[in-house]
């Protein structure tokens, strides 16, 4: 296979618990006995959410595979069902072995947050929000007569809340 200029090197395997069917580094899954018919095909694949599985049979019972998973078993020597497959471009139909990796779910989130791929939910979106976005222009137009301590009283927050909240640090979108 030529790539920009480069071989890319084609590797496969056999997916375990499923001696019919192998998987590339790439990401392409075959079955090896397509209808008993001796001869490999590249399977189909659907989509759960934005993630693509194949169904792969064995003792006559259908399974729904991940293919980003089936890769990572087959070719990432840190493999552990305990964690997760994280897609280190942020694209998850690139299932290249080069572009998977393991990880915990808390390093998978922050991946996602410093990739662009989550943002964090703004004001009342924030399900920890205990104040409205009324509450924050009543807050910086009380501020110019009120202490903060005075203030934040007022709306049971820590009065350490006050200057984040005036200087923008902190519900910077909401215009007064």
């Amino acid at each position: 296979f030529l790539c920009v200029g480069r071989i890319m090197k084609l590797t496969i395997k056999h997916i375990q618990h499923y001696e019919h069917y192998c998987i590339t580094n790439e990401g392409d899954v075959y079955s090896l006995n397509y209808n008993n018919q001796k001869y490999a095909k590249k399977l189909r694949y659907g989509f759960r959410g934005k993630y693509p599985f194949v169904v792969l049979c064995a003792n006559n019972r259908k399974k729904y595979k991940s293919i980003h998973r089936l890769v990572a078993q087959a070719f990432l020597p840190n493999y552990s069902e305990d964690l997760q497959v994280n897609h280190i471009d942020g694209n998850t139909l690139n299932n290249h072995v080069s572009n998977l990796e393991m990880c915990t779910a808390k390093e998978n989130n922050v991946h996602a947050y410093n990739i662009g791929l989550k943002k964090g939910a703004k004001g009342t979106a924030n399900p920890q929000a205990k104040l409205t976005e009324r509450d924050i222009k009543e807050i910086r137009d009380l501020v110019k007569v009120f202490t903060h301590k005075y203030i934040a009283d007022l709306y049971n927050i820590h009065p350490s809340r006050i200057y984040p909240i005036i200087s923008g640090k902190s519900w910077g979108h909401i215009c007064n």
